[in-house]
């Protein structure tokens, strides 16, 4: 007795499950770019776990260094939105430290994880010294 099997559509057929497992594995990525801000100093850490980045909107003062690390299973990077930066690959436990020294709102993302997105925004230092606010008339 003989058995034929076929492999006709075997490829796409595995293909398909790839990608339907891909995009599974990414559906958890967390956009936590609009969590409340924590307000940070001089020295921050951003913390990759379960597929987002903690805190996701963190305010820092100019020259603030920021140190990424990966604490998932998975493969990370955070790269700003504008490419201004980025960490490079961060396997689990692997660290990356960014200095930002220009006031504004760095949007950035994981390029393995799309929907992985938070924020950066960095004040002027002079405007976080404690002192208060001069009234406006």
């Amino acid at each position: 007795m003989k058995f034929a099997i076929s492999y006709r559509g075997t490829t796409a057929a595995a293909a398909s499950a790839f990608l339907s497992l891909a995009a599974a594995a990414c559906g958890g990525a967390k956009d936590t770019s609009g969590d409340p801000p924590t307000i940070g100093g001089a020295a921050e850490n951003i913390v990759m776990k379960d597929t987002s980045y903690k805190p996701g909107n963190l305010e820092v003062p100019a020259g603030a260094a920021i140190t990424f690390t990966n604490e998932d299973g998975a493969l990370h990077d955070a790269k700003a939105k504008d490419a201004d930066w980025e960490t490079g690959d961060l396997n689990k436990g692997d660290s990356e430290t960014i200095v930002l020294n220009e006031p504004g709102e760095y949007a950035y993302y994981c390029e393995f994880h799309p929907s992985m997105k938070a924020k950066i925004t960095v004040v002027d230092g002079s405007a976080r010294d404690g002192s208060p606010t001069p009234a406006v008339d």
